[in-house]
């Protein structure tokens, strides 16, 4: 976090302090902090936002979501979640990806949920470009073109790293 602040712009409105997970933010008496995927560090906060990341991986059965969520609702604040595709459709983060298909198709209105998914057709080739693209909308500009295909070719060998490289390429559960 130290180096990040002090490359950026942000760096004259914020401070690190002694810990390694803390950015303090003067001018609005506010912090920037980082937790560990665990529920007990998230009871008794209350956030104005707060950012939940690789959600799929999150093993305490979506109690730090739950915990961070109603953390959020004193200030009115906001929640959002960034996530690959997961492997496993019991876990709470499939439901919430299920949720937010079903407003994004318009089967489901919530004014307050804002659904923003990344992924290839459901029938898509994964060896097709396009859909490339569609599960990965940052592609040949955070990685190169060529540079994916290689990937995807050399997964193609074996079953496992098929469905991986589907998984975290393409966003596809």
């Amino acid at each position: 976090i130290r180096a990040t602040l002090r490359n950026s712009p942000l760096g004259r409105f914020c401070r690190d302090t002694k810990s390694k997970y803390t950015i303090e933010i003067p001018a609005l008496n506010g912090r920037i902090f980082s937790l560990a995927s665990n529920s007990s560090g998230a009871e008794g906060l209350n956030l104005s936002a707060c950012l939940i990341d690789e959600y799929h991986a999150h093993r305490d059965k979506g109690k730090l979501y739950k915990a961070l969520k109603y953390s959020t609702k004193s200030r009115r604040g906001v929640v959002g979640v960034i996530s690959t595709a997961g492997d496993c459709v019991t876990h709470p983060f499939y439901t919430l990806y299920l949720r937010a298909k079903r407003i994004a198709n318009g089967e489901e209105i919530d004014p307050t949920f804002l659904p923003l998914l990344f992924e290839p057709d459901a029938d898509g080739d994964p060896t097709d470009p396009v859909q490339w693209h569609k599960g990965n909308p940052s592609l040949g500009v955070s990685q190169e073109v060529e540079d994916f295909e290689l990937e995807m070719k050399a997964a193609q060998g074996s079953v496992a790293d098929w469905l991986c490289w589907q998984r975290y390429s393409l966003n596809r559960w």
